[in-house]
């Protein structure tokens, strides 16, 4: 794409004329394949508690649907893709790694929203854990108030997941040396990923397999077989040592 005078071919179009045919640039597209990942959980609930207790279907369904969720929050961010399992965002290469280094209160976040646009991104999600959250609130400026949040980590939409680790060592590893003891924080503009599902969240119900007939129970069981991939390795930033 450029600028022409007014009859001129296009940028990136050619004429030849001993063919008298047009060529112009061509449009490609590097293809994403995912491939199913089998989610799956079962737990096992005595009959007399299925009889007795009110309302038990829809706890049920959701503490199922609360465990997949968290499953595939830490798959996606840390699983490295052997043994069925998605390859996460900390084992995918070309992410924005930054250390906090030296950096205080909001500037690891400040730099690592630039380097998403600096590769042409607009990051909006920050994810981080809860122990990093409660230290961010409890900065405190000169005057003794709050400490300003920076406009450009302000307008981020915040999302606390607790699987982001707070075990970490200053260089963002779990076996570098000194305490384990830090943080990380992930922020991204979501357009850098993808999940695909092929089959949505299903229940299986049994009180005759296993040993349930034996014990008096039922057993329940949640599958679904989804995929994930991260597209734009430059749209998210991974800031730890925090």
């Amino acid at each position: 794409v450029g600028f022409a005078a007014e009859g001129e071919l296009a940028p990136g179009m050619s004429f030849d004329s001993t063919k008298g045919i047009y060529a112009a640039t061509d449009m490609t597209f590097e293809g994403v394949q995912l491939k199913s990942k089998t989610a799956r959980g079962i737990a096992k609930i005595s009959n007399e508690l299925l009889s007795s207790a009110a309302n038990l279907d829809q706890a049920i369904t959701d503490a199922f649907s609360t465990g997949l969720a968290d499953a595939v929050d830490k798959a996606a961010i840390y699983s490295d893709g052997t043994a069925n399992s998605l390859t996460g965002i900390v084992h995918t290469s070309g992410i924005n790694g930054l250390s906090k280094g030296s950096d205080v209160n909001y500037i690891p976040y400040v730099k690592a929203i630039g380097a998403i646009r600096a590769a042409n991104g607009e990051p909006s999600i920050w994810g981080i854990n809860a122990a990093t959250d409660t230290a961010l609130n409890s900065l405190i400026a000169g005057d003794n108030n709050p400490l300003e949040v920076p406009s450009v980590v302000a307008g981020l939409t915040k999302r606390i997941s607790n699987n982001l680790r707070s075990t970490l060592a200053k260089d963002g590893t779990t076996t570098g040396d000194g305490d384990k003891t830090y943080n990380e924080s992930l922020i991204f503009d979501p357009k850098a990923m993808v999940f695909g599902q092929q089959m949505g969240l299903t229940f299986n119900v049994s009180n005759v397999a296993l040993d349930a007939l034996g014990t008096n129970c039922t057993y329940f069981a949640v599958c679904s077989y989804l995929d994930f991939a991260v597209l734009r390795p430059a749209f998210v930033s991974r800031i730890y040592g925090i």
